[in-house]
């Protein structure tokens, strides 16, 4: 209170009146009355005298009313008022508890006063204003946010009988934002009504519509800065209500009071009431015990970084789409030039979380060039850091929390929980749970798809943080690496030339990618070597239902990387094997410029050949007559299939296991047989078609057995025999489809066009060439596309 008001009340305030309330309070607490000497001392410190002068004027001496009477006096005032009161602060605490009381009868009467005309029995036929106090909204449009807003307009709906809904997510992601566009909307609702208008659509209407915000700061481009109005506690909240109501900042009553005869308002006026930042309440408990306790025409609305016991909208982040457009329409905002691969860039940086949009753009507005803008963007003592995470994670630094939050930086997408608790180097189950709970409520992770993630902006804060611990990220990386290493082993490892489930690996493949590539960084050879040799099957599996164009873009890299690394170590056989599984992954992908690097390679492979094991030359050997036949160099194809058969023949001297040579020997075969098929000798590619069929049979290879098939299936279509390709190609289709390889099932889908065609169904079969061309093209099959197309251009001359 200021000196000015305790000045007005000094002036109105008689000796008559603090009297009465000093003898009512101490009775009421002591119940004795102030004796003649107390009310002497009380009179002459009301009116400023020194202890001597109220002696002289009383006619007792100094030291009798300075260490007795006036001691016990103050003691028992400060007893009724429960506070330390003493000769000089007496008459100001007085003063304020006038005031206090007075402002309390205030309320009560303009209260009472609202609660008669309320109750009156013609309120209702009477339109009534909106009362609000709503902040300016410092964005012109709200982006994104459709299906949130629409979900929140239902639960604040009086349809919904539950009164309290809470706007859930991460610093940043437009909580308050979203909050404030739907106080609007239902603002501009509520006013049309009084105003006698339609509403364009179904938004729920008030008659008293409240914010408040536990909000400390404002994050801007400018930095952090303080907001000079804070709702701390229920109390604070009671004020603005108050506030709101009479349009004036009216001091809050006695609690009880004031809840009393707000709870009595508010139940007579539809009300939306926001809560800001509930996680930041001094009295958190206190105002969630009020808003379980609101009348039913009443509903909140609250924002909260940590999870709430209401019904929820959850905020992440916007969706790349979303994003984008936010990005696009602030950049024309704030005239910042930016093309295309700016605004992609910027979208991965911020993870699509809103206030990091807006802020780089600001930023950028600023002066700020775009590579400062995007690579500072999250520097650990920046204000961004400070802003949105260091209030969350200040508070658990050095425990378990901390320690788990860390270790899933180093996880691309969401870990599973043993995962994360390895690497973490956690083994208490009640501990770790505990963490993972905070780190929920806090909203820095999510779970889903069966582990624990974190948006992309918490991941770049976390990995800052996990910086900051060199010795934790130090042990962590190797626990990480270790997981993923085992892992990887246990469910990889395959035979890629069969169908298999890759089930767990493509669950986790990007976590592995991301594990192979920090490998690479740090030079960590024998890691890398370990993760290739257990998930090169899977990354063949990807060419059955992937575009082999785009996905095989990291294992290229990889795989150059680990034969110039093999080299470097004197690992010739390991040097080759790369080079030679390099040559053939772009052998598969077919075009020119694949083929033509494929062909050095091929040939620095077959010059370190004899470094490889026996099975590996004959792999090496047969791939590169795959790749004259991708050529057309039948002759060339031939000399190198020969090669490998030569080579294989020596098996019994190097000791190949039987199932290994049948194996080789039916590729060797299936490549001949194609050989023939493509020179028009069908007599005798079916021969070999057979005879790999059977074989592939009888060792349990099924794809083989598939595939032979399917030639066969073309050769019986050439000699007319279309009962017998009708049917093979049903079980070769059936077989692709059941295993999910596209592959196989665009090839199929081709030799059902050209049955089609051959029994003059021209409608069936150009339905089967568009169905393969859709396929090839999904699959990156550039030259199997174009040939079916030819297909199709044939039918239809």
């Amino acid at each position: 209170m200021s000196d000015k008001k305790h000045s007005s009340l000094s002036n109105h305030i008689s000796f008559q009146e603090v009297l009465g309330l000093v003898e009512n309070l101490v009775m009421a607490k002591t119940g004795k009355h102030l004796s003649n000497t107390e009310v002497l001392v009380l009179r002459g410190s009301w009116k400023g005298h020194k202890y001597n002068q109220i002696a002289a004027e009383g006619g007792y001496t100094d030291e009798y009313l300075k260490n007795d009477v006036g001691p016990k006096l103050w003691k028992r005032l400060s007893q009724a008022l429960e506070k330390k009161i003493n000769k000089n602060n007496f008459k100001a605490i007085l003063e304020h508890y006038i005031y206090q009381e007075e402002q309390t009868q205030l309320i009560s009467k303009d209260l009472s006063s609202k609660e008669q005309f309320i109750n009156n029995p013609k309120f209702s036929q009477i339109p009534q204003p909106v009362y609000h106090n709503l902040p300016s909204r410092n964005y012109t449009k709200l982006y994104g946010r459709f299906g949130e807003a629409k979900r929140l307009l239902e639960l604040l709906s009086f349809e919904w009988t539950t009164p309290c809904v809470s706007i859930e997510g991460i610093g940043g992601s437009g909580k308050t934002s979203l909050a404030l566009d739907i106080a609007y909307r239902c603002l501009k609702a509520s006013k049309d009504i009084y105003l006698s208008r339609s509403l364009e659509e179904a938004i729920p209407t008030f008659q008293l519509i409240v914010f408040t915000s536990a909000k400390s700061q404002f994050f801007t481009d400018r930095g952090i800065l303080p907001r000079l109005r804070r709702e701390r506690t229920l109390t604070d909240i009671f004020t603005s209500i108050i506030g709101t109501i009479n349009f004036y900042n009216t001091p809050a009553a006695s609690f009880e009071e004031a809840y009393d005869q707000i709870y009595k308002l508010l139940a007579n006026m539809r009300t939306l009431l926001i809560i800001d930042n509930l996680d930041t309440l001094e009295e958190q408990q206190q105002v969630l015990s009020f808003l379980y306790e609101l009348p039913s025409t009443v509903k909140a609305l609250i924002t909260s970084r940590e999870k709430t016991p209401f019904n929820s909208v959850r905020l992440s982040c916007l969706s790349k789409t979303e994003a984008l457009i936010l990005i696009q329409e602030k950049a024309a905002e704030k005239q910042v030039d930016l093309n295309l691969r700016q605004y992609v860039e910027l979208y991965q940086t911020t993870g699509g979380i809103p206030a990091a949009i807006i802020y780089a753009i600001n930023r950028l507005a600023a002066g700020y060039s775009f590579q400062n803008v995007t690579s500072g963007l999250m520097p650990p003592q920046g204000d961004f850091s400070r802003f949105y995470f260091d209030s969350s994670v200040q508070p658990f630094k050095g425990e378990d929390t901390h320690k788990i939050l860390m270790a899933l930086s180093m996880f691309v997408k969401p870990a599973f929980h043993e995962a994360v608790c390895t690497v973490a180097d956690l083994d208490n189950a009640v501990s770790t749970a505990d963490a993972l709970a905070r780190l929920q409520q806090l909203s820095l992770i999510s779970y889903s798809q069966g582990g624990y993630g974190m948006l992309a902006l918490t991941r770049e804060y976390a990995l800052s943080e996990m910086a900051s611990n060199p010795e934790f990220e130090k042990h962590a990386r190797n626990r990480w690496v270790k997981w993923y290493l085992d892992f990887a082993q246990q469910h990889g490892g395959k035979d890629w030339r069969e169908w298999q489930d890759y089930q767990h690996l493509q669950q986790e493949w990007e976590n592995l990618t991301e594990v192979i590539e920090w490998c690479i960084s740090k030079d960590r050879y024998n890691d890398v070597c370990k993760l290739w040799q257990n998930v090169k099957c899977y990354t063949y599996s990807l060419i059955y239902r992937q575009n082999r164009l785009t996905y095989w873009d990291a294992p290229l890299l990889w795989l150059e990387w680990l034969s110039g690394a093999a080299i470097s170590h004197h690992h010739l056989a390991t040097a080759a094997e790369m080079i030679s599984d390099r040559a053939w992954k772009l052998t598969l992908m077919g075009q020119e410029g694949h083929l033509a690097l494929a062909d050095g390679l091929f040939n620095q492979a077959w010059e370190w050949h004899e470094y490889m094991t026996l099975d590996m030359q004959v792999d090496l050997a047969i791939h590169i007559g795959v790749w004259h036949i991708q050529k057309q160099q039948f002759a060339q194809a031939r000399h190198w299939l020969n090669q490998a058969q030569t080579l294989l023949d020596n098996s019994e001297k190097f000791q190949i296991d039987s199932y290994t040579e049948t194996r080789l020997s039916l590729q060797i075969l299936y490549y001949e047989g194609e050989i023939y098929y493509k020179t028009e000798n069908y007599h005798e590619s079916k021969i070999l078609f057979e005879h790999i069929f059977k074989q592939a049979e009888l060792i349990g290879w099924r794809r083989a057995s598939f595939l032979a098939k399917d030639f066969l299936a073309d050769i019986a279509i050439k000699q007319g025999k279309l009962k017998q390709a009708q049917n093979y190609l049903t079980e070769v289709l059936l077989a692709a489809e059941q295993n999910k390889d596209k592959c196989s099932r665009a090839y199929t889908k081709r030799s059902l066009a050209r049955l089609e065609t051959k029994r003059g169904n021209l409608y069936v079969a150009k339905r089967w060439i568009n169905e393969a061309m859709i396929d090839f093209e999904t699959l990156g099959m550039k030259t199997e596309a174009l040939e079916t197309q030819a297909l199709l251009k044939v039918i239809q001359s």
